[in-house]
């Protein structure tokens, strides 16, 4: 006896879509791969480092997403990414990125400095300051970080040198 085929549902849909794209993908990547893949691995790094100075930054993540693919802890990488989407203005992909960066190199100041420039441009002060104070820790010589974080600290004075009471209203009792 045959079942009778019903109706997907809408979320079933775009699952099985996302999937189909995703093995799509997965199958146009693993036919460019063909003999060795750490050297295919290492030339789309080269071509996203190459097309990144381009300002072609779409190209540029997809090339790092191949490297991804074959290496999730690529330092590089993540980096590129984060630093492309942070050129197109898309501050939570880049946080994103920076944060596995910083998180596979705990010792780079330049993605905790990074990190902290997309949680700052995202409106997430007390972030961006931590990221900026661990950039110093790592190198108490980078001018950038030095700069992010005496910019976020004068923000906090500015805003806690304030009196709720400086504005129109009186205070409630």
């Amino acid at each position: 006896m045959q079942r009778a085929l019903t109706p997907l549902s809408k979320a079933r849909r775009i699952a099985l879509a996302v999937t189909c794209d995703v093995q799509r993908v997965s199958i146009q990547v693993n036919r460019r791969v063909g003999g060795d893949e750490m050297a295919d691995a290492q030339q789309w790094l080269q071509e996203g480092m190459d097309l990144f100075k381009q300002g072609r930054y779409e190209e540029c993540i997809e090339r790092m997403y191949w490297v991804l693919q074959k290496d999730m802890e690529n330092y590089t990488a993540w980096f590129y990414v984060g630093a492309a989407y942070a050129q197109m203005r898309d501050y939570e992909n880049a946080a994103h990125a920076f944060f596995k960066a910083a998180e596979i190199q705990p010792d780079s100041y330049r993605a905790h400095y990074n990190l902290g420039a997309a949680y700052e441009a995202l409106g997430s002060y007390m972030e961006a300051e931590m990221e900026y104070e661990q950039a110093v820790q790592l190198n108490p010589e980078y001018e950038n970080a030095k700069k992010g974080l005496m910019r976020l600290r004068q923000l906090h004075r500015e805003s806690y040198a304030k009196s709720p009471w400086d504005q129109t209203q009186q205070p409630q009792i």
